[in-house]
Order: C-alpha cells, then sequence, then structure tokens
C-alpha cells in the first residue's frame, strides 16, 4: 500500500477542487489514492482505463479501534445536476478496472459510493432505486449514492493507510 499510496497519494479535498474548483467538498486531512492520476501517470499513461476518481481507507468503529478496514471506491459526481447523464455501465467498468488495479492484497468494499451535491443526490437515488438500470447493468445496486454532507456524516474522521 505504501508504494501505490507514494504514486498515487492525495488529499481527498484536493481531487475534488482539481474538478470542482473553489468548492471544499470535504475535510481537509482525508487522505485518499487519487486513480484517474494513477492511471493517467503510471499505470498506462498512453491508454488509461476509466477508474473510479478515488480510493480511501475505511474501517468499521468497534471499541477504541477500527475493524474490518478496507478500501472504499468513490466517484465524485457533484457537478450533475439530473439524471439524464447516469450509465450504469460506465460506472461498473470503472468499478471493476479499479479493484484490478487494488491487487489480490488489498481488501477492496464491495460496494462504491457515488457523491453528489445534496440536492440531486435524492434524484439520483430514485433513479437507482427504480430500477432505471439495465439488466447488465444490476451491479451498480452494490453502490451507495449519497449526497455531500451525507458523506461527511459517515465518514467521520481520517483513516491514515
Amino acid at each position: 500500500m505504501e508504494d501505490l499510496f507514494s504514486q498515487c497519494g492525495a488529499l481527498l479535498d484536493n481531487v475534488s477542487n482539481r474538478d470542482y474548483s473553489g468548492t471544499d467538498y470535504f475535510d481537509k486531512a482525508i487522505e485518499c489514492l487519487d486513480m484517474d492520476a494513477y492511471e493517467h501517470k503510471v499505470r498506462r499513461p498512453s491508454w488509461p482505463e476509466p477508474t473510479v476518481d478515488v480510493v480511501i481507507g475505511i474501517g468499521d468503529s468497534g471499541v477504541g479501534v477500527l475493524d474490518n478496514k478496507r478500501l472504499l471506491m468513490i466517484e465524485l459526481r457533484m457537478n450533475y445536476t439530473n439524471t439524464n447523464n447516469l450509465h450504469g455501465f460506465d460506472s461498473i467498468r470503472k468499478m471493476a478496472h479499479t479493484k484490478d488495479l487494488q491487487g489480490e492484497d488489498l481488501k477492496v468494499d464491495e460496494m462504491a459510493w457515488f457523491v453528489f451535491v445534496d440536492g440531486v443526490a435524492p434524484v439520483a437515488g430514485n433513479w437507482l432505486s427504480r430500477g432505471s438500470l439495465a439488466d447488465s447493468d444490476r451491479k451498480l445496486s452494490k453502490g451507495k449514492i449519497c449526497g455531500v454532507s451525507q458523506f461527511r456524516e459517515c465518514i467521520q474522521s481520517p483513516l491514515r493507510f
């Protein structure tokens, strides 16, 4: 993990600000793996494949410890204003390729999170729950759609890699 972090380690808020300038959506202390940077600069600069935007370390809160440490794939969608551009197949490809990059020695959570601005998140959630996916896209049902505020509530403190 240390080697991967040295190649594409970043702060979640910095990655977010790169794509959504001046937004400061996230806690400035949350470290992440910038998967787009890894794919474009390290792995396959001439022919990058789609990845989720970032991966962060998470764990379940135990009594004074974190249990079940794993990586969580996150796709940032804060520029979406409606569900017209939501396509399950593209997201599934991004998730699958990101998992491949992580290798077998790292535990990756089955669920990926898709983070929208708070006003669009409920609409995107309804789109997913209404079954707006083609049959081949059902794997996306393992995704969680949330708004920035909900993300902040769920990801309470940084977990170091």
